[in-house]
């Protein structure tokens, strides 16, 4: 059984907003706003299909759905009962959500992961990364966000999340290193989320930052190679 599925019932949100009452915003403003950056790092590239790879609760498929209107959005995740929350609260047209590997009727086009490799333990991350190739087209693009363990509000966060507490984080070089072993060509890193609320005036300034190793989450975003 996974350690997800005793978070049901407002478990997971509340143990989440219990850390993010830090920096004084919730779980939705950061998906939010990964889904926004990942949006721009595709460009002009069609996205048909989307898979979010660790969709938990499925909180992130409307904004996946907002942000690639006219694409299948399939969350991914191993907890039943998480698979079974998000079907609840999230299904309509054109999303849907699996437990396992999902019967794709194409490759997809993006994957998108946010925090999941941290709660793997290292020795499976390569296969886990590469079982994610395994589902998209050549060519297809990977948007991997993990938190950044160089960033002390970050660590201070998961610190007051039970089921971060004990989680192995790993560094943006370990994310590409690992990318690029299960087939992917590391197209940008780039680093986000440098400001609390409490500083928000600042938060324009975080384009120009994005290449300064210290933002409290970053993402990894590559190209399937073959």
């Amino acid at each position: 059984m996974s350690v997800f599925d005793q978070l049901i019932d407002q478990k997971y949100e509340e143990a989440c907003n219990r850390g993010l009452r830090l920096v004084g915003e919730s779980a939705d403003f950061f998906a939010q706003r990964r889904i926004e950056v990942t949006r721009k790092l595709c460009g002009s590239v069609e996205v048909a299909t989307v898979i979010d790879f660790g969709c938990g609760l499925g909180h992130t498929a409307p904004h996946l759905r907002a942000a690639f209107p006219t694409a299948a959005v399939i969350g991914v995740d191993e907890s039943d009962k998480m698979i079974s929350a998000a079907r609840q609260h999230h299904s309509q047209p054109h999303v849907e959500f699996w437990c396992g590997s999902p019967p794709l009727r194409r490759p997809a086009d993006l994957v998108y992961c946010n925090g999941v490799l941290h709660h793997i333990p290292p020795a499976d991350r390569l296969a886990a990364l590469r079982q994610v190739s395994s589902w998209m087209r050549v060519g297809g693009l990977f948007a991997l966000w993990e938190n950044n363990p160089r960033n002390p509000g970050t660590r201070l966060v998961m610190s007051r999340i039970p089921f971060d507490r004990e989680a192995t984080m790993l560094t943006s070089r370990e994310a590409r290193v690992l990318a690029a072993a299960a087939g992917f060509t590391v197209l940008q890193t780039t680093f986000w989320f440098f400001f609390p609320r409490a500083l928000k005036a600042l938060r324009p300034l975080e384009p120009r930052l994005q290449r300064v190793p210290l933002g409290g989450q970053y993402c990894v975003f590559g190209r399937k190679a073959s």
